[in-house]
């Protein structure tokens, strides 16, 4: 953040107490009490979480047919005009660093399915220039990308890839479902590419 500019996420919580207060105060006026949710406790970061049944069952799938590009998630994003690749890579580490989902992976514990959270993931960003290029050499490279498999426990679970073409450019996100991409977290993904662009 450069000097001066106004910290967004304090302004967000600012404006979010000050919405709250005032529905607050209407609520009141006509006779409703507010009462305050319970808060939801930590999880404790000692042990790891078990696995979910979703997980679960891709683990299985994974050991009985390794490699199957079956539950993969495959985004693709369109973007015209000038575009900041730097500010783009930035995004994406934010966007791994602030979701723990994007840097979950999982593996066996004392004979246990459990979910790995690491702080950090290293997720880059791929850039290659197709100027010039057919449509179907796009259409071949977003397909041999989308058949990469993964590794459950090694992760990262996500890969994000830059196609170049002129003025225009693909984007292409790809990511294990059930596992570490919930609907909430996909519309996360798809709301985060409108900074992307400047």
């Amino acid at each position: 953040m450069t000097p001066g500019q106004p910290n967004h996420e304090a302004k967000t919580k600012a404006l979010q107490a000050e919405d709250l207060e005032l529905l607050s105060k209407m609520l009141a006026e006509d006779g409703i009490e507010v009462v305050a949710p319970p808060e939801i406790p930590a999880r404790d970061s000692i042990d790891p979480p078990p696995a979910s049944h979703a997980q679960r069952r891709l683990w299985f799938v994974e050991q009985w047919r390794p490699g199957l590009p079956t539950y993969n998630i495959p985004l693709r994003v369109h973007l015209w005009g000038a575009l900041d690749v730097g500010i783009l890579e930035r995004s994406v580490h934010a966007l791994v660093a602030r979701h723990e989902a994007l840097r979950t992976t999982i593996s066996t514990d004392k004979g246990e399915l459990v979910q790995v959270i690491v702080e950090s993931a290293a997720v880059s960003l791929a850039v290659e220039d197709l100027t010039g290029g057919e449509a179907a050499v796009l259409e071949r490279r977003i397909a041999e990308e989308a058949r990469r498999p993964f590794d459950l426990a090694k992760g990262p679970l996500l890969r994000v890839w830059l196609w170049r073409l002129g003025w225009a450019g693909v984007l292409a996100v790809r990511i294990r479902r059930y596992i570490w991409l919930r609907l909430l977290a996909l519309g996360v993904l798809r709301s985060v590419l409108g900074v992307w662009r400047i």
